[in-house]
Parts: structure tokens; C-alpha cells; sequence
């Protein structure tokens, strides 16, 4: 389950955020990490995908009221 969360995380490094990768890849990891636990816990990957898709839900969210 570590190693799946880190590859999570891993695969949403961006080139041009430099250092800001870190904190992005620990903090993916984390949510990869709960995903893992969400889906051996229901299992079913329908239920870390819904949580999946409320936390991208509410970073556009959170993006949309900064911005504004």
C-alpha cells in the first residue's frame, strides 16, 4: 500500500514547480495512501474514486474562490 501511494504521488509530478514538488508528491501520497485504505477497507474502487473525485471537487473549488 506505501509503495502504491508513493507511485500515486509520483505520478503527478509537475517539471515547472521545481521545488513545489515536494510538498505536492508528500501530500498526493497521503491521499494515495487513504484512497489504498478506502478501497481494502470497502472492497470496492468505486468508493476511493467518488473520494477521489470529491477531493478534486473541492481543490477546483477551493481554486475557483481564490481566484475570484
Amino acid at each position: 500500500l506505501i509503495v502504491q501511494s508513493v507511485i500515486f504521488g509520483s505520478m503527478h509530478f509537475t517539471p515547472d514547480q521545481g521545488w513545489g514538488n515536494v510538498n505536492l508528491i508528500l501530500s498526493l501520497s497521503v491521499l494515495g495512501l487513504c484512497l489504498g485504505i478506502i478501497t481494502k477497507a470497502t472492497g470496492r474502487l468505486g468508493a476511493a474514486v467518488i473520494a477521489h473525485a470529491i477531493f478534486n471537487s473541492a481543490n477546483l473549488l477551493l481554486l475557483w474562490l481564490v481566484a475570484a
